[in-house]
């Protein structure tokens, strides 16, 4: 019991963690939407930042308190709205979502088009979860493969052995 306290409570923080940033990682396409449509519109990155935390979803949660964690990062240390984004991003540990804010931060700083920055980086992301999704739909090809003819192996096995016992009348001999 002690060995399971001393490896399963340290690990605890690190896979809620490494859970939570899986879970980013599937909302941050969502999120660049989101800016897209809302910058098309003319409306202020931190505008965009406040409404996206307005009305809660519970999907949505773990982007939301991200976001509202960065308005609040933000508006301590005054710094600007993707900065913050990007600064409260890295420490969750998602890679994507913290390369994004870090070029959205930057093409803030320099008067850059965040337009072009948020296009870019929806289509890598997009080709990333991509190849993600069909590697994953491959090793599940591979598993069904795999237990069908696991289970065509032991039927014919059984037939096998049904017919050598004579239709089973060896095996109630012996029962």
């Amino acid at each position: 019991a002690y060995l399971a306290l001393g490896v399963v409570l340290p690990r605890r923080a690190e896979l809620r963690r490494q859970r939570e940033a899986v879970v980013l990682r599937r909302l941050t396409p969502g999120l660049i939407a989101f800016v897209r449509v809302a910058l098309g519109s003319f409306e202020s990155p931190i505008a965009i930042m406040r409404r996206y935390t307005e009305r809660p979803h519970p999907r949505l949660a773990p982007m939301q308190a991200l976001v509202a964690e960065a308005l609040q990062a933000g508006a301590d240390q005054r710094l600007r709205p993707f900065a913050a984004l990007s600064l409260v991003a890295r420490a969750r540990g998602c890679r994507e979502l913290s390369d994004l804010a870090d070029a959205l931060a930057q093409a803030e700083a320099e008067g850059g088009r965040v337009e072009q920055v948020l296009a870019a980086q929806q289509e890598t992301l997009e080709l990333i979860l991509q190849g993600e999704f069909k590697r994953m739909v491959r090793r599940r090809t591979m598993y069904l493969l795999l237990m069908v003819a696991i289970s065509l192996v032991v039927g014919i096995l059984v037939n096998l052995l049904f017919v050598m016992t004579s239709g089973g009348g060896a095996l109630a001999q012996l029962g």
